[in-house]
């Protein structure tokens, strides 16, 4: 491997590369969709609470958004700094300007784990060539987009270079604990309690890095050329930490989110292997890219689950057949996708299950695997396909030239091909109306998209618009409530009070044909023609709901008897 000094000369290019094709990103707005409740109207950021109300939600009976402190910290922070906006943006109208400080942390933080992660893929002993072109593919790669022009998603970068950090120190104790021992000195085990206390950090600035724990036990595999009990061992403090905060996390969404009706469970297997082929496409053809994917038919007759069966049965035979050949630091980087990603798959219910199967955000540290795999496999080429026992190639192995122009011109072209991808792709964020306009060329039936248009042209004073996508929405689920009553809103606005009727109706009509709940649809129409004055035909609408409600279920009884007492002239007091 050359000198530490090319590492470093690396590292600053990669990081000079991710402000280039990041700089769009400097003028994009806050997002509605989770900038609103993580950042802009998050009161442990913009409250007087300050840090012990940020940690202290933990204890809190009425938690604002999931437990990620750290993260929030940062948020915090960058509000104390600098407020939300510039001084010369307007807060008036439907966008929400965000100031460049926030963007500005996004592209370090991004660029700092491009760089531990070059660093990391050094400790675990990979080639220079193959770490190069992994890192800087991190770097660049398009999909990375949604988590980098994503401020809500600071989740992801922060998260990440804790993740790494700890990687980095968990190796070192490794080897220094392997070391023959300093005269005099006996070894001291800061590097695995630091190692730990950094792993804490990644945890609370988003659950999701518990999945460290069994990439250690891999990692040890790495080092130690073979499985052991000891790696259970010193891995076993991260799994404990990593259980107890997805215990947490899983509580607390259930207090705050709104999850949707899970997938049945038959049908999750499938649904998980089509994500997972549907990953490792997107990682190597990345077009078509949108911050939600079209949802897929629950059903079998979908041909995407049955090809993706085939592929992913055709790899795995692959990969058994050359398990011996392919070597460690390959099955390395196959763990770390696999591992990562499996928690995202859908074989356990969660909060984005409800608008797509899959999502970009879900691959920043998944793909990290996948393009580790792809490097070491050029690097193998590039040496002629020889066996080496180690599965790493020895010093002694001198590549072909011509090999190694081809691998080096590939690699140039991919890189290339990543960052112009990028930078379009970041544009696409700038603010709500370009995120979802671009969402409905690639999910023309996005329910999400389809309403936050609709909420936007509500914003600026359109409601003609606004109500074309609001009937979208509820043509793409007309299990939700929200666009149809913010569509019979716009339409009594604009005085088609008989539309805004005919509206409920269908909704109504549309959900009990399918034998789902309408009693929350109905209380609303009910609600809404109460609003009008109709109070005959209101209390009746209330009345029908009765029978609906079971036990368990919020009563209508206030306001049959509110509205009987505005019939009879009296105070329902």
């Amino acid at each position: 491997n050359p000198a530490w000094r090319w590492w470093w000369i690396v590292a600053l290019l990669i990081a000079v590369a991710v402000a280039g094709v990041y700089w769009n990103t400097l003028g994009n707005n806050f997002l509605r969709f989770d900038d609103r409740k993580y950042i802009y109207e998050n009161p442990l950021v913009t409250g007087d609470g300050g840090l012990a109300a940020i940690w202290g939600d933990l204890w809190s009976e009425s938690p604002k958004t999931m437990y990620y402190p750290l993260t929030t910290t940062t948020f915090w922070l960058e509000h104390a700094l600098v407020g939300l906006a510039p001084d010369t943006a307007s807060l008036e109208g439907p966008s929400h300007p965000s100031h460049p400080l926030y963007h500005v942390t996004q592209m370090l933080l991004h660029a700092i784990n491009a760089t531990l992660l070059l660093f990391v893929l050094r400790g675990l002993g990979v080639p220079f060539l193959p770490a190069v072109f992994t890192a800087t593919l991190f770097a660049l790669h398009p999909v990375n987009v949604a988590s980098v022009a994503w401020l809500a998603e600071r989740k992801n970068t922060l998260s990440s270079i804790f993740f790494w950090l700890s990687l980095i120190f968990y190796i070192q104790h490794r080897r220094h604990v392997d070391a023959p021992p300093t005269i005099g000195k006996p070894d001291k085990p800061w590097r695995y309690i630091l190692a730990l206390t950094l792993y804490l950090g990644a945890l609370f600035s988003k659950s999701a890095t518990l999945v460290l724990g069994p990439m250690l036990i891999v990692t040890d595999r790495v080092l130690d050329r073979r499985w052991s009990w000891a790696s259970v061992w010193r891995a076993l403090p991260f799994l404990i930490l990593g259980a107890e905060m997805a215990y947490l996390t899983s509580t607390r969404a259930a207090a705050i989110a709104k999850s949707g009706v899970p997938i049945e469970l038959w049908l999750r297997p499938f649904i998980a292997v089509a994500a997972l082929v549907h990953y490792v496409v997107k990682a190597f053809l990345p077009i078509n890219q949108a911050i939600m994917y079209p949802r897929w038919p629950l059903t079998l007759a979908e041909p995407r689950y049955w090809i993706s069966l085939l592929a992913l049965a055709g790899a795995a035979a692959l990969v058994w057949r050359y398990r011996r050949w392919l070597g460690d630091l390959w099955f390395w980087g196959l763990a770390l996708f696999l591992v990562t990603v499996g928690p995202v798959l859908g074989f356990v219910h969660f909060t984005w299950t409800q608008f797509a199967a899959v999502s970009d955000h879900y691959m920043y540290v998944p793909m990290v695997g996948l393009f580790l795999m792809v490097g070491l496999l050029l690097d193998r080429w590039r040496h002629g396909w020889r066996p080496s026992p180690a599965a790493n190639v020895s010093a002694d192995e001198v590549p072909s030239r011509g090999r190694t122009v081809i691998v080096l011109a590939v690699t140039l072209v991919a890189l290339v091909g990543c960052g112009w991808r990028t930078v379009q792709q970041t544009r696409t964020w700038k603010d709500d109306f370009t995120l979802w306009t671009h969402t409905l060329t690639v999910s023309p039936d996005c329910f999400t998209a389809h309403f936050n248009l609709g909420n936007y042209y509500v914003r600026v004073e359109d409601d003609e618009k606004a109500i074309v996508h609001y009937r979208e929405a509820i043509r793409a689920d007309p299990d939700l409530n929200p666009p149809v009553r913010r569509g019979a809103l716009c339409l009594r606005r604009l005085g088609r009070v008989d539309e805004a009727i005919q509206l409920y109706k269908g909704a109504i009509a549309s959900r009990e044909s399918r034998g789902g709940r309408s009693w929350r649809i109905h209380a609303e129409y009910a609600g809404y023609l109460r609003s009008l004055g109709r109070l005959e035909e209101a209390l009746a609408e209330y009345e029908a709901i009765v029978p609906k409600l079971s036990r368990y279920e919020p009563t209508v009884e206030d306001p049959i008897r509110e509205i009987q007492a505005e019939l009879e002239g009296t105070s329902p007091g």
